[in-house]
Formats: structure tokens, C-alpha cells, sequence
């Protein structure tokens, strides 16, 4: 929807997904700022499982250092531009790559020409729809969760997912995605479109990954997307209109500014 049609809209709420668009909109037309609501991307925090426990469940050695990257594996979302990175990094032998989503065409071609057929030692392919369980161990499991979707302009739910495991993230300066890396220090971005550059992003973020933690800001972040918070802003009209009293409900400037 655009800014003119919500403005125009003959609703009390026009809901939104991306906090750069809602603050936008309340920037850009105050005076209607009432009708607009952030509605969060709720994620459940995952079981506490230790890095260790994580790699047993996948059956991953413990040692060397795992960078992951979860959900459908095509070159939508960058991971055949994350293999040649991998491929170009100067990382120890026991570094593994985790791609952890079924796989298209194009991204087990790319693996299969840089790292024999079905990746070898050092790429581990779970070529196959995983289920939650299995995503929330391999987010777990890694030092790194990469993130390296070109020109991709929305919210990416890998990012919410490392940021609730508390593991940094490596992902595209582009758009919800380094905007929100970024404002919330949950780790670093780079160009993703030139693979010698992710390279060196993944040779620093790993450098740096054992050092990070999850600040207050991303602590917030991760708060205002829990489910708690999503069954809130939902239910905010409805008791309005019955006129019930509101919930204290986790507001986008709290996150901000805390």
C-alpha cells in the first residue's frame, strides 16, 4: 500500500510490518499518526539448548567454527553468492558452512562445483523442508547466522530468529535487513553482492563473533517481536471497542529509546 492510499484508506488502523515504513509515515503525516500501528513479527525464543547440545542434536562435530543459514536454500536469498564467499574466506579447515532448508537447482550446483557432491566435509546441506526443531538447533549450533539476501528490501525472519538465540548475525547492508543489524548492534553487514567482500565479512565476523552480545537494544527488539506482544497490538482495537481498559503494550519508541 502506498503512503496516499493509507492516507486515503476508510480504516481506524492501517497496520504495518516495517518500522522504517511506520516511522516514515508518522514523520510524514503526524497529524494522522493515531491510525498507524506497528504490528511486531512474533518469534518464539528457542528452548535453552547450549552451542554443544545444538551440534550433537544435528549430529555436527563440536569443534571448528559453524556459520548458518536457515530456511529455503535459492539464489533469492543469496546462497550461492554465500558459497563462493565461503569458498574464497581464509578460514581453518574444521569451519563449516550449515545451510539448513531445501535447496534449489542452482544453490546444489554452486556446492557441488566448489565443494564436491553434496558439499564435502566443510558444507553441511540439510536438503529437505526441517522442521522447527531442527531450525531452532542449527541457529544454536552456529557462531555465526548469516543473512545474505541481495537487494532485499523486507523484514527477514532468520534475523529475528539468530537475535532471540542471542547469536550475531552477518547479513546485506541493504534495506530492513542492515537498517535493522544495525540500529540494534545484532552484528555486522557487508555487500553481499561482491563475493570477495562477503569474504572478508565472514573472516571478521567470525574473528569477532565470540566476543558479541546481545545489548539492551536488541534486547528490546527481541521483546517487542515475542508473541506476547504480537497477541497485544492485535487485540488493542478489539478492546477498545468493547470498551475495556487497554493493555500496557511494548511501543516501537520504547524500542528505540528504551
Amino acid at each position: 500500500m502506498s503512503f496516499r492510499a493509507a492516507l486515503l484508506a476508510p480504516f481506524d488502523r492501517v497496520h504495518h510490518l516495517d518500522p522504517y515504513v511506520f516511522e516514515a509515515m508518522r514523520r510524514e503525516h503526524p497529524r494522522s499518526s493515531r491510525r498507524w500501528s506497528l504490528v511486531p513479527d512474533p518469534v518464539v525464543p528457542p528452548p535453552a539448548v547450549s552451542k554443544p547440545e545444538a551440534r550433537r542434536a544435528l549430529a555436527l562435530p563440536n569443534g571448528g567454527r559453524v556459520i548458518a543459514c536457515v530456511g529455503v536454500m535459492d539464489v533469492r536469498k543469496g546462497v550461492d553468492r554465500l558459497l563462493r564467499a565461503f569458498a574464497q574466506a581464509r578460514l581453518g579447515e574444521d569451519d563449516r558452512l550449515l545451510l539448513a532448508g531445501p535447496h534449489d537447482r542452482a544453490v546444489r550446483s554452486v556446492r557441488d562445483e566448489l565443494f564436491g557432491r553434496g558439499g564435502g566435509r566443510r558444507v553441511v546441506s540439510l536438503d529437505e523442508f526441517v522442521e522447527e526443531a531442527v531450525l531452532e538447533h542449527s541457529v544454536q549450533a552456529a557462531d555465526l547466522v548469516c543473512a545474505p539476501y541481495p537487494r532485499h528490501m523486507g523484514s527477514a525472519s532468520v534475523v529475528l530468529r539468530a537475535a532471540a538465540a542471542e547469536r550475531p548475525v552477518l547479513g546485506s547492508e541493504f534495506g530492513w535487513i542492515g537498517r535493522t543489524i544495525s540500529d540494534f548492534d545484532l552484528g555486522w553487514t557487508s555487500d553481499v553482492e561482491r563475493p570477495a567482500e562477503l569474504a572478508r565479512a565472514l573472516e571478521l565476523a567470525l574473528t569477532q563473533a565470540p566476543d558479541w552480545r546481545l545489548g539492551p537494544s536488541g534486547r528490546r527488539f527481541v521483546e517487542f517481536h515475542s508473541e506476547v506482544s504480537y497477541q497485544k497490538r492485535w487485540t488493542s482495537l478489539v478492546r477498545e471497542r468493547l470498551g475495556m481498559p487497554p493493555e500496557e503494550e511494548l511501543t516501537w519508541d520504547w524500542v528505540r529509546r528504551g
